[in-house]
């Protein structure tokens, strides 16, 4: 864990996560490490890996709510939830984090490498 000052000024923080096999033998976090943080003029931004046992509720609830129908799992339980972020974390390539705004959690983001991602079947993604 270290604290940075970026060349704008804002604070950083960076941690180094802790993890354990569950009972169903798949990787978790130990504790809700942040693994980033940055504090600016409207607050301080967290992320830490979503944990899918201990977030689906939560996540669930955003997912299901008639706003958010883009992400296509409104009609999915919060059992389905757990079970879609635990398989998309362990998939090669591919994580989800929490965001934090202020300490309350605000969002979601994902990550996924779109050469090995099924979106790659729809399209070519950019070689960077």
């Amino acid at each position: 864990m270290g604290d940075k000052t970026l060349g704008d000024g804002r604070k950083t923080k960076l941690f180094v996560p802790i993890y354990y096999l569950d009972p169903f033998g798949c990787i978790s976090s130990m504790t809700p490490t942040r693994l980033y943080s940055m504090e600016n003029s409207i607050g301080i931004f967290s992320l830490r890996e979503v944990d899918p046992y201990r977030d689906a509720t939560l996540i669930h609830s955003w997912v299901a709510s008639p706003t958010a129908k883009y992400w296509l799992m409104q009609d999915l339980s919060v059992e389905k939830v757990e079970k879609f972020y635990l398989e998309f974390n362990l998939a090669a390539g591919s994580r989800a984090y929490l965001g934090y705004h202020n300490e309350t959690p605000s969002f979601i983001v994902e990550l996924y490498d779109p050469c090995i991602d099924p979106v790659a079947e729809h399209y070519t993604p950019l070689d960077w």
